[in-house]
């Protein structure tokens, strides 16, 4: 599970730093020798802003993760999201079973509020049995980001399917909810 979890950390790191956007630095405007210091300002004030943040990091309860999960997600091109998450499921025996999400996804819409649609893999590593299953997990929800940085709320439908060693084709009729940061 160690070698996931260090898998998944490389790979956020490496997306993170691929999708770092350069800092623009703006020419001073220079004014008039008789010009009044409200017009002395920097250009800066007048550059477009991204249409929305390109990370986001968020705690999910229910959803992908069955009973939640720690994610980490990096918007490509503003619409194309990839997700990474895990988090170890509560259990009574000594080991503690570890559930990683690991999707892409669509933003539909403008503006703060989006349809977010998403599929991926769910990992299920049980030290127990010393061994992972994998199954198909999606996303429909509904999601509220901010055009700048700041928190960001979703809930939705997170069916999971085939999950498990009898990996069965039906679809539990699973609910999330998701809140965290996005910058």
């Amino acid at each position: 599970m160690r070698g996931l979890l260090l898998i998944m950390i490389i790979v956020a790191t490496v997306l993170a730093g691929c999708m770092a956007q350069p800092q623009y630095i703006a020419p001073l405007n220079y004014a008039p020798a008789n010009a009044s210091p409200g017009q002395l300002r920097s250009s800066y004030d007048d550059l477009p802003r991204s249409e929305q943040p390109n990370m986001a990091i968020y705690y999910e309860l229910l959803g992908n993760g069955v009973i939640s999960s720690l994610n980490f997600e990096v918007i490509i091109d503003t619409k194309v999201t990839a997700r990474f998450g895990g988090l170890c499921l509560p259990s009574n025996q000594l080991a503690c079973p570890w559930v990683a999400p690991m999707m892409i996804g669509y933003l539909y819409g403008d503006g703060p509020s989006k349809l977010e649609i998403g599929v991926g893999a769910l990992w299920v590593w049980n030290q127990l049995m010393h061994g992972y299953s994998a199954g198909q997990t999606a996303t429909v929800a509904w999601r509220w980001q901010p055009k700048h940085a700041g928190m960001m709320w979703k809930a939705g439908w997170t069916p999971i399917i085939g999950i498990g060693p009898a990996q069965n084709e039906t679809a539990w009729p699973w609910m999330g909810v998701a809140t965290g940061y996005t910058w």
